[in-house]
């Protein structure tokens, strides 16, 4: 709880203004006294001050809002005047750019509003602004309460962890009715549970079907303790917009879900980011999601071209391997950087490239117009799609596995292709 402070800003209300107007054709008529007319104005100008200095006292304000959120994520804030004041007061919450409110400002003494974090990083959340008006509402007087705030804003974490769980469990289905995501045959049992329809035969447990008097069937860890090492391009291909976000915003809750997935599996993960050098470099730990997350969710990216080869550089020659790549594969000359600079690690890991589709150009391509502007359009981005496979195929032909999808789709289609590739590997 805090006392405002004042910010010394005053204004006189629109009935002030009136007073004053109407004080002003009083004396036009005449014959008015000189001294009735001075203390008109003087009667105006006590009452305007005796407002203004009842406005001047700082009511004591509590403000709630959360101190770590998710990008794209609406979270509550609330603020709240002391009920005591009996004075008309306007909150308002101001934000910066990356930060949104919604209402901003409100006639109330319990503000409630949702916080809108549009972009990742740590932001100042600034102090409370009120507007308070005297008892007889002549003038108002603007007060700054409480203490500026960090708000820290990440990547997906918690949406990676609740779908990991339904993999996990074996409850998450594709739009087809298939199980999504299994942990798969092993030797060390991870948990038992329902049989699916699509489960191996291996798995039933028939002592506890017997019992239980319905199908069931075990879930097998499979080998853990590998190494999985994340590797995000910061470079600037990765700051086109998609939607409200970046590609490098996709790209991050994309490897967030991996990450969780990783952990889940008894893998160690970390991770490398860079542009035209190396920006981060966590080495793969156990249970090591929060901190990969942590260590690259207030990156921005950088107007250079990505060096590959350098960040490849960093892995050469450690410990066998899962490279999972994010980045954006725009052509099939940027493709040929990347593609060079496989050679430097594909003999010794296994290789894996993220990267997001852009869902403008599919909406051009499915466009049915007759106009020549649209055909001129299609032609073009039909000419980038062709480029961009011709791109995929130079990578897969390096041995190197390509997932692209849909943005608002990467991050589990990125999970489900990560746990695919581990068992397969």
């Amino acid at each position: 709880m805090n006392r405002s402070q004042r910010s010394f800003k005053f204004a006189p209300t629109r009935i002030t203004l009136l007073l004053v107007i109407l004080a002003v054709l009083v004396v036009s008529f005449p014959p008015i006294p000189v001294g009735l007319v001075t203390w008109l104005f003087l009667a105006i100008a006590i009452l305007v001050l005796v407002d203004m200095v009842f406005a001047s006292i700082p009511p004591k304000v509590i403000r709630l809002a959360p101190k770590t959120t998710v990008r794209g994520i609406k979270d509550d804030i609330k603020i709240s005047v002391d009920p005591k004041f009996s004075s008309t007061v306007i909150v308002r919450q101001q934000t910066p750019y990356d930060i949104g409110v919604e209402p901003e400002m409100l006639k109330t003494r319990n503000f409630e509003a949702q916080l809108i974090s549009r972009s990742r990083g740590t932001h100042i959340l600034p102090r409370v602004a009120l507007r308070i008006s005297g008892p007889l509402r002549l003038a108002t007087v603007d007060h700054l309460a409480g203490q500026a705030a960090t708000v820290s804003i990440f990547p997906d974490l918690p949406g990676a962890r609740r779908l990991q769980e339904l993999r996990r469990r074996g409850r998450l289905h594709s739009e087809e009715g298939k199980m999504l995501g299994r942990l798969g045959l092993g030797t060390e049992l991870e948990t038992i549970r329902d049989y699916m329809p699509d489960d191996d035969i291996r798995q039933v447990n028939w002592k506890v079907t017997a019992r239980v008097g319905k199908p069931m069937s075990n879930v097998y860890r499979v080998e853990d303790n590998r190494l999985v090492v994340c590797m995000i391009d910061t470079g600037r291909l990765m700051s086109a917009p998609i939607g409200i976000a970046n590609r490098l915003d996709i790209a991050l809750d994309a490897m967030a879900y991996v990450a969780v997935a990783a952990e889940d599996s008894g893998d160690r993960v970390g991770v490398i980011a860079f542009s035209d050098r190396i920006l981060r470099n966590l080495e793969p730990r156990r249970k090591g999601a929060d901190a990969v997350v942590r260590t690259v969710f207030e990156l921005k990216p950088e107007l250079v071209e990505p060096n590959y080869e350098l960040a490849f550089q960093m892995v050469a020659n450690k410990r066998r391997s899962m490279i999972i790549l994010f980045t954006d594969i725009l052509d099939e000359a940027s493709a040929r950087a990347l593609s060079a600079a496989v050679t430097v690690i594909k003999k010794r890991h296994s290789i894996m490239v993220v990267s997001a589709r852009d869902p403008d150009i599919d909406r051009i391509i499915q466009v049915r117009s007759t106009r020549p502007i649209d055909a001129f359009r299609q032609a073009v981005a039909l000419d980038y799609l062709e480029s961009r496979q011709r791109a995929i195929d130079l990578l897969r032909v390096q041995g190197v596995k390509v997932i692209q999808g849909d943005p608002y789709n990467l991050a589990s289609s990125a999970q489900q292709a990560y746990l695919s590739l581990r068992l397969r590997s």
